[in-house]
């Protein structure tokens, strides 16, 4: 790991723009990941049902 050294201004507004990209970033993927998931389950649970059905 690298450690630079700047002034404590830079290093907290330097910490906050990667926050708020990082948040940005989680949100988005996260309503993505979270229909993947979700679409999982509910093929897992249908198939599970058919395999019950049987």
């Amino acid at each position: 790991m690298v450690f630079v050294d700047f002034p404590v201004r830079t290093k907290s507004s330097a910490l906050n723009i990667l926050g708020a990209i990082l948040v940005e970033v989680f949100e988005k993927y996260d309503a993505k990941l979270r229909l993947v998931v979700y679409t999982a389950q509910t093929h897992c649970e249908r198939l599970n049902l058919s395999l019950k059905a049987r």
